[in-house]
């Protein structure tokens, strides 16, 4: 079983080792998603470390929107084994690739919610829709989706 804790935000230590980046649109996409949906991947901090082992673009997306508390898993491992499960987590060629289902996914998806929401999430360039402001449709978003002002998963309002 595992036991999600809650860190303050500020008291995380981020891994000078961490290879992965992302682009400040990947990363804007990012703060989008934790915005519409809460934060609900928790991070991986080692204890026998105190560094974050995964998550450091969520955790850094979380402090951007002024989240307090975002949900963790503990682990306690060596520094050696701390840096092979950062690389295992981040590892795009273990994480797998759509299948031909992802198409008719996000149709149903971009039918369900208007275009800026599509294009907020960067869900628009998985599937080449065309988005722009002058073809956003008025179709109403689930209004808790569209206003969220608190995370669900450590009641942080915004």
């Amino acid at each position: 079983m595992i036991d999600i804790k809650h860190y303050a935000v500020k008291e995380l230590q981020f891994a000078d080792y961490n290879p992965r980046r992302i682009s400040e649109k990947q990363f804007e996409g990012l703060k989008q998603s934790i915005k519409k949906f809460g934060f609900v991947e928790p991070v991986v901090v080692n204890t026998k470390t105190g560094n974050v082992v995964g998550g450091h673009m969520r955790s850094r997306a979380a402090m951007a929107l002024g989240l307090i508390k975002i949900p963790v898993v503990e682990v306690n491992i060596s520094l050696a084994k701390e840096k092979a499960l950062n690389v295992s987590l981040n590892n795009k060629h273990i994480s797998g690739d759509f299948d031909d289902t992802l198409e008719e996914l996000l149709h149903g998806i971009h039918s369900d919610f208007d275009a800026q929401f599509i294009k907020d999430l960067n869900l628009d360039e998985l599937l080449d829709i065309s988005v722009d402001n002058e073809n956003i449709n008025e179709k109403e978003i689930d209004e808790n989706l569209e206003t969220k002002s608190e995370c669900p998963s450590c009641g942080y309002k915004w």
